[in-house]
């Protein structure tokens, strides 16, 4: 099997380099506090770039509900299953998804609305459950 020697990057880790490191494998950032905040500004820019849909019906609908789960999900939990995240991480996770399904069911500033009746209405869960399912998953596979 040929390699191209040009592509390939090589990456020295040690303890003082990991917190600041900025080297993509696979897709991922290595240092897991990096990698959120990448998660995180990749799905606001996908949600951003889908404005025009989201504003089409002032109500939340099946389909919004659909393509927010197809669309902008799996950006925000690629690869989350994998790596250790702090709780802090996790809460920032689920404030830009609770931000992203107040935007879709038009509830802004003025009106309120709690957690749970969001996630009622919007027939969805927190998503670091979604998280913690699919360690669930990758780690029954592994076994």
């Amino acid at each position: 099997m040929n390699m191209n020697a040009d592509k390939t990057k090589y990456t020295t880790l040690n303890r003082v380099t990991y917190k600041n490191l900025r080297t993509k494998k696979l897709g991922s950032l290595i240092s897991d506090c990096e990698d959120i905040k990448y998660r995180i500004s990749q799905a606001n820019s996908a949600f951003k770039k889908m404005t025009r849909l989201w504003l089409q019906h002032l109500h939340i609908t099946p389909t919004k509900i659909r393509l927010y789960n197809a669309c902008i999900k799996p950006i925000a939990t690629y690869n989350m299953s994998t790596s250790g995240l702090s709780e802090r991480a996790l809460n920032s996770l689920n404030f830009m998804h609770r931000r992203h399904l107040r935007y879709l069911s038009g509830y802004h500033y003025p009106k309120l609305i709690s957690n749970a009746n969001l996630y009622r209405l919007c027939k969805t869960d927190m998503l670091f459950l979604d998280i913690y399912t699919a360690r669930w998953k990758l780690f029954g596979h592994i076994l």
